[in-house]
């Protein structure tokens, strides 16, 4: 039979420690390498008429050797509503407190990576990004606003091959 008696606040304690401890060891693991991916399928993006992105991949590679600060390099391939094909920023990344802070060569923008559980990303635009197809010199470059619906993306692993 179960008891229906009320957890005191001390028994609870270890649960919460444990619970803390998990969040904190997820918080200090940022992947540094893989691939996530996350695609709009038409229905979400009627739903959603103002978000831009159709499509993007994130790839992320661990720095090797002294790098200083700089702990990974990312690229950040995006589709974009009326654009054809894809666009990117690459850049290299710190890693603090569980979150990778990736600079876009040649000032194209910025954004973080946090690990999200269950092989996810949170990927989130934290200033504009100057989508480009042909690097640093490309002047037919699309420029990605965070808004209510462009900000952040939820991405998920996928093979590497995928974000190629």
């Amino acid at each position: 039979m179960r008891s229906t008696r009320p957890i005191s606040n001390r028994a609870g304690l270890p649960f919460t420690a444990v619970v803390l401890t998990l969040c904190a060891a997820n918080a200090e693991s940022a992947p540094l390498s893989g691939c996530y991916i996350r695609h709009y399928d038409a229905a979400h993006l009627a739903a959603h008429p103002t978000q831009q992105v159709r499509e993007v991949a994130l790839s992320l590679a661990p720095m090797s050797g002294d790098h200083g600060q700089w702990a990974a390099s990312g690229t950040l391939r995006i589709s974009v509503k009326g654009h054809k094909g894809y666009r990117s920023v690459s850049g290299d990344c710190t890693q603090k407190a569980g979150t990778l802070t990736c600079d876009g060569d040649c000032d194209t923008g910025e954004y973080r990576v946090m690990f999200s559980g269950q092989a996810s990303v949170l990927m989130t635009i934290t200033d504009r990004l100057l989508l480009q197809r042909d690097g640093c010199d490309d002047e037919d470059y699309f420029e990605l606003k965070p808004d209510k619906e462009n900000t952040q993306f939820l991405l998920h692993s996928a093979p590497a091959s995928s974000c190629k």
